[in-house]
């Protein structure tokens, strides 16, 4: 009796672990664990965004966001590939921050003290962001009915590190007077809609709801005097508007009731 229960035990033992018996909600936190660990905004990148706005010293580095994220088991079948993916977007909600080439990236980033997820190719290149946001200094007239200007570059920021862009852009005018005041923005919302999806993502149509929407917007409304603004994308009316009105509007008009228009 009891060599046969070693026995069952052995046979179980050689069994290989099936990582889809668990349970979902534990699979989730492994996902998250794996591509969702980012830490916080390093010291170094307020340490530079000071030292910057007092003298103007040290290099113009971008700020890499730390994290232990491993991606490895994206690559292990179509349908962890397919839970996975939906945790890693739904939980670090990126936003892509374009800027055109007049504008200059690094001295903005470093008088922001904002550290990013991705620069450069790899930010141009990616799909996995909620919100596309292009700033420009051109009337938004240039941009209407087309697609913005190629030629720019791009940031990846977590919505996290999008309130510290926003909350402290008014800064930027220590890189050139009133340069806050002359920025235009077309922000697109849920730009992965307009391409076809491969078959072994999920489909996130459903995922931006009125909630969502005004959770990954609501950094915008500490921006105030953007020259001009314009959403695109399935933003809600409501939101687009009230929005709008308060990214354009005063400084001084109170950012609590700003908060109210929208939650």
């Amino acid at each position: 009796m009891v060599s046969d229960k070693i026995r069952r035990l052995e046979r179980r033992a050689e069994q290989p672990f099936r990582f889809m018996d668990l349970p979902g909600e534990l699979r989730n936190k492994v996902y998250a664990l794996l591509l969702c660990s980012f830490g916080s905004t390093p010291d170094r990148a307020r340490e530079r965004s000071d030292a910057f706005l007092n003298d103007r010293s040290g290099l113009l580095h971008v700020v890499d966001l730390l994290h232990t994220n491993n991606p490895t088991i994206l690559r292990t079948n179509s349908q962890i590939y397919r839970e996975a993916h939906d945790v890693m977007i739904k939980t670090n909600r990126f936003i892509r921050v374009r800027l055109t080439q007049a504008l200059p990236l690094r001295k903005i980033l470093c008088c922001l003290g904002v550290a990013v997820v991705a620069t450069g190719h790899r930010a141009a290149q990616s799909s996995g962001y909620l919100v596309d946001i292009f700033m420009s200094t051109y009337p938004l007239s240039k941009y209407q009915g087309q697609s913005c200007d190629s030629r720019s570059t791009s940031i990846i920021v977590r919505v996290i590190d999008l309130e510290l862009f926003c909350r402290d852009f008014k800064k930027v005018d220590a890189i050139s007077p009133v340069l806050s005041k002359y920025i235009t923005m077309v922000i697109d919302v849920a730009p992965m809609l307009d391409h076809k999806r491969p078959w072994y993502r999920d489909d996130f149509a459903t995922f931006f709801s009125e909630t969502t929407q005004k959770a990954i917007l609501k950094p915008l409304l500490l921006l105030r005097e953007i020259a001009s603004v314009e959403f695109r994308g399935p933003v809600m009316p409501n939101i687009a508007v009230k929005l709008g009105n308060s990214m354009i509007s005063d400084e001084h008009e109170d950012l609590d009731h700003s908060f109210h228009l929208i939650t």
